[in-house]
């Protein structure tokens, strides 16, 4: 799931064509780092995020 999430975020920030750099946060804890890279692809890079139950 992880590949298709990165290719999806690369897909939509790829047509939005104005975005440098973007991060954002998932429901689940995650973050989402996306940076343009100079041949013009994405590196994207999820951080798996986690929950604390006390």
């Amino acid at each position: 799931m992880t590949a298709e999430l990165k290719e999806l975020i690369s897909h939509i920030l790829w047509e939005a064509k104005s975005v440098e750099e973007a991060s954002f946060s998932l429901r689940d804890g995650s973050t989402v780092d996306v940076r343009w890279e100079e041949d013009s692809h994405a590196d994207v890079t999820i951080t798996q995020g986690f929950e604390i139950h006390s």
